[in-house]
């Protein structure tokens, strides 16, 4: 079987949609009996995919790069392929109509655009039934291709008092959300109460200045573009987090999460999570410095509230845990 990858990674909609495609395509070569070899596989991105092109490089994946429609369907033409997934976002009717041109079967991630319909196969993990449905659309979290190691990984331990809590916002933070969030909790002298561990990605832009109040205070410490992030998560007690990924990663370990949205389809994610589990803030432009606080300490002073959203989150835990099983049998089932 030979695979197309078309996806996205910048700024604005972050690096999840590249390492989603990277994680399913190496679970795929991990088995003989879908992928022979990396040879396989090729990625394309539009060249302005800065992002994208800097992981798949620092991955050695092969990837080829197109300017515009006409380029794009000429790599395709050029490039025999048996399943050509799109992990970018909402697509068109149209786009799916030309790739099934050159290609026995599309597949879109993430998708309520009019492609969705079109697709043999749309998988919305981060979005339930109520945003788009149809014959062909299979949503929730049990379609969630988080790490594939998590089904083998232990929930983080609890602890009477907390040690330490995690900040992470994406591998682009376009919102710039962290910076925001690590000089309240300075303000409120949360690092007097807690170990404040700050995750920044690949492509987050603004370094020198977590980096300055980092060298300010004590009890703060930085992880630039963290490679293992599930052993970070085991080892907390306390998350905040933007709506992504990382939210249901922390989830997954049972770690009281705060949530903050960094635009209005982010907010579509937190539908997923049952009542009592996520503390969700909304958008970030209309974050409340005393709300957060008042919520974050809670978290902090109150054993059994961070017991009870332990117990919540295991309807979170269990969708996610067999979510690579769940994936792979729609889209390569015969």
């Amino acid at each position: 079987m030979k695979i197309i990858i078309h996806c996205i990674g910048n700024d604005t909609q972050g690096t999840g949609h590249v390492y989603r495609m990277l994680r399913l395509t190496n679970s795929c070569l991990s088995s003989s009996k879908i992928l022979n070899t990396k040879n396989d596989i090729l990625f394309i991105i539009n060249n302005k995919e800065y992002l994208a092109n800097k992981i798949l490089i620092k991955n050695n994946t092969k990837c080829i790069k197109y300017t515009d429609n006409v380029d794009f369907y000429n790599v395709l033409s050029q490039n025999e392929s048996d399943l050509i997934i799109n992990d970018c976002l909402n697509t068109s009717k149209d786009l799916i109509k030309n790739q099934k041109k050159y290609t026995h079967k599309v597949i879109n991630f993430e998708d309520y655009g009019s492609g969705a319909y079109e697709s043999d196969l749309t998988i919305n993990s981060f979005y339930n039934k109520d945003i788009i449905n149809g014959n062909n659309i299979y949503a929730g979290l049990k379609y969630t291709l988080l790490s594939p190691l998590l089904s083998e990984s232990e929930v983080s331990t609890f602890k009477k008092s907390p040690k330490k809590i995690i900040l992470t916002f994406g591998g682009s933070d376009p919102n710039n959300i962290v910076l925001t969030v690590l000089k309240i909790l300075i303000r409120n002298n949360i690092e007097k109460k807690i170990h404040i561990l700050v995750i920044l990605g690949i492509g987050y832009r603004h370094k020198e200045e977590i980096i300055e109040l980092f060298e300010k205070h004590n009890n703060i410490s930085i992880s630039i573009d963290e490679q293992n992030m599930i052993s970070q998560f085991q080892s907390s007690d306390i998350a905040i987090t933007s709506c992504g990924c990382a939210m249901f990663e922390a989830c997954y370990f049972l770690l009281p999460t705060i949530c903050i949205s960094h635009n209005d389809r982010e907010i579509l994610h937190t539908d997923l999570c049952p009542k009592n589990t996520i503390i969700n803030m909304g958008l970030f432009c209309n974050l409340d410095e005393l709300t957060l606080i008042t919520h974050l300490n809670s978290l902090i002073d109150s054993e059994d509230k961070r017991n009870n959203i332990r117990t919540n989150m295991l309807t979170i835990h269990n969708e996610i845990k067999n979510s690579y099983k769940n994936v792979f049998d729609l889209i390569f089932k015969e």
